[in-house]
């Protein structure tokens, strides 16, 4: 239908300059008008099958909106471009002309977005095939079931009338703006009318609207009926004073038409969400179509005498006649029986379940795995790292709030309980109470458990099996595990004190080695034009600014790229082999396998074997990050104990 509304256009627009152009337009307007009815109910059935219930109530308002922007835009924008290509060409029919053909252009391009854009609704499909004599049944009984509703000829008679004010006054409001003083208009030119129609009237129109909808989705069309009566009626007060007064104030004129606007675009929520309402039921779409023709009759009906009635007696008194006719759309509404519930949101039933939300912490990033208990449902997330060692309680309640809860909120609503498993860095005994004071507050009915970066590292690499666990990312970590506790664990010191095969000690041997000269000059021209850093600078960042460790981390990819170097080969072995003879030979269990976790392991996998080949070690498990192995871990023990 749009294609074939824009055909009519392009059609109005090649007949406009011609000299049987009253014919020939009528003609085109009558077949848009055909189309446009038809296009209208499609648009109709597809808002109604494209939206739930509630969505339908909460945009309601914008719809109407954007209805009342398309009647404005006909009437003042397309006015004002007319008026001001007529103002430079000097040829009245040769300004439309270019209008529609330009209108024409613009429902094409809209067939062509729409065509690629739109969503197929699941229910927008041909349930089944019949007869021509099936056809007519039911559109006869579409018909029938219409007008036997309960409250038909209520509603009949509220979608006839409630807009009579409106229907009045739309036909002479723009020819009010623009008739001569004389005549008791106000004497705007096209494009002026154009400006307070097309631009201030749409911006008040647009906030009513949507702020009608809002309104209604939260209360319920029953609640804000009446406020919507008055809303859509009052503020027609506006033309009766500027007929009196006939200003020629056009921030005055702007003003009141923005107020008039609001008010229509408020109270026209109710029309709309009231026309939902009778629909419902079978024949939804159907009965819809109906009473949108019955809105158009209610416009079309009292425009046809708007125009004889003004001229009989005067805009001011046609405007007393508008106001008198408000009374009409307060007799209708007051007949109307609706639902108290209708509109509103419903509250549906959710069915409330336990959930699990494990967290690897560190010093750089903290990954998060939202999971069901039976880890069926999962959502994973990350937020900046937290370490209790170098972070304020303060520091780590913020990044929770702000980045953590932002993202599982929603899920949290249906969660009767929350198991908490958090793993971080500096997770240490003095500082565990901040940290499970902090994660209580995520849930109300939360279980905390909070343990080190090391122990979920061995949960997630040995399970319930003995074996040696460790950690090479930004630090590094390593305890003997035997399938429940850590029972024996050597220091890691931080980067300065240990730390030895981190990412922060291998960034600190390549920069010890670079600055003191004893890398090749390829490496360090590569490495200065890669960083561009000086000696000075190099000392601000580890010694003066905070996270001189991830800073230092921060080159191991320079250490990865050129890891094939016979160097920089050297210094990856030495770092790994320091850190096996330093912490892992230290629990003296060469007959257990030695796992990791971390992304200097994960990518220094080859050298990482090399090295303990070299101390006669046997490599096990490498991951590069054990969220979901700790999930795995604890889906399993939930299992268990259902059991």
């Amino acid at each position: 239908m749009e294609l074939l509304i824009g055909a009519g256009m392009a059609g109005i627009a090649f007949t406009i300059p011609t000299s049987h152009f009253f014919q020939s337009t009528l003609a085109f307007f009558w077949l848009m008008a055909f189309y446009s009815a038809t296009h209208d109910i499609a648009a109709d059935g597809f808002y109604m099958l494209a939206l739930t219930p509630h969505e339908q109530t909460l945009y309601v308002g914008i719809r109407s909106t954007f209805y009342r922007i398309a009647t404005i835009a006909g009437q003042g924008l397309l006015i004002m471009l007319a008026g001001t290509l007529e103002v430079f060409t000097r040829k009245i029919a040769f300004s439309w002309s270019i209008t529609f053909y330009a209108l024409a252009g613009f429902f094409i391009a809209l067939t062509l977005y729409h065509v690629v854009y739109l969503p197929h609704p699941n229910k927008d499909k041909t349930e089944r095939t019949a007869s021509a004599g099936q056809l007519l049944h039911d559109f006869l009984m579409t018909f029938y079931s219409f007008f036997k509703k309960p409250q038909a000829w209520i509603a009949i008679t509220f979608m006839l009338f409630y807009r009579l004010p409106e229907a009045l006054l739309v036909k002479m409001a723009n020819l009010f703006l623009i008739d001569q003083p004389s005549m008791g208009g106000l004497g705007l030119s096209t494009q002026e009318v154009g400006f307070v129609q097309g631009t201030v009237g749409v911006f008040g129109l647009t906030i009513g609207g949507i702020i009608g909808g809002i309104a209604a989705s939260k209360g319920g069309l029953k609640k804000w009926l009446w406020p919507m009566v008055w809303s859509i009626t009052i503020p027609d007060l506006v033309y009766v004073y500027l007929s009196y007064t006939t200003t020629h104030s056009f921030l005055v004129i702007n003003l009141l038409v923005f107020i008039e606007q609001f008010g229509y675009g408020f109270g026209f929520t109710a029309y709309m969400l009231y026309m939902i309402y009778y629909s419902r039921g079978s024949h939804q779409t159907a009965h819809y179509a109906i009473c949108t023709a019955f809105m158009a009759l209610s416009m079309m009906l009292p425009g046809m005498i708007a125009g004889w009635l003004q001229e009989t007696v005067g805009y001011f008194n046609f405007f007393l006649i508008v106001m008198a006719c408000c009374l009409v759309t307060v007799a209708v509404a007051s007949l109307l029986d609706i639902d108290p519930e209708f509109g509103k949101k419903q509250t549906v039933h959710i069915e409330m379940k336990p959930r699990m939300l494990i967290a690897d912490a560190g010093s750089s990033k903290t990954s998060w795995c939202l999971l069901s208990c039976d880890g069926k449902e999962e959502k994973y997330m990350v937020t900046k790292g937290i370490n209790p060692a170098i972070q304020s309680t303060d520091t780590i309640a913020e990044t929770i709030e702000q980045e953590l809860i932002p993202e599982i909120y929603k899920e949290l609503e249906s969660t009767s309980e929350l198991q908490i498993h958090f793993y971080g860095a500096g997770c240490i005994p003095d500082v565990i109470p901040q940290i499970e004071s902090v994660l209580k507050d995520i849930h109300p009915h939360t279980e905390v458990q909070v343990n080190s970066d090391l122990m979920g590292a061995a949960r997630a690499l040995c399970g319930k099996e003995e074996g040696i666990a460790c950690i090479l990312g930004t630090g590094s970590n390593s305890g003997l595990y035997d399938g429940k506790q850590i029972i024996k664990h050597t220091p890691s010191l931080g980067y300065i004190l240990g730390d030895e095969g981190s990412g922060a000690t291998l960034g600190k041997s390549l920069v010890n080695q670079i600055l003191k000269g004893l890398m090749p000059d390829s490496i360090k021209e590569d490495f200065f034009n890669t960083y561009n850093l000086s000696e000075s600078e190099f000392i601000q960042k580890v010694y003066k600014e905070p996270g001189g460790n991830r800073f230092l981390a921060s080159f191991t990819p320079f250490l990865y790229k050129h890891r094939e170097n016979s160097h920089i080969h050297e210094l990856l072995i030495n770092n790994f082999a320091d850190f096996f003879s330093k912490n892992i030979e230290t629990y003296d269990r060469k007959d257990l396998p030695v796992h990791f976790v971390g992304s200097i392991a994960w990518y220094f996998q080859k050298e990482l074997q090399e090295a303990a080949q070299l101390r006669r070690l046997h490599i096990g498990k490498i991951i590069q990050a054990p969220i979901n192995d700790i999930a795995n871990y604890h889906i399993n023990e939930y299992e268990h104990i259902l059991k």
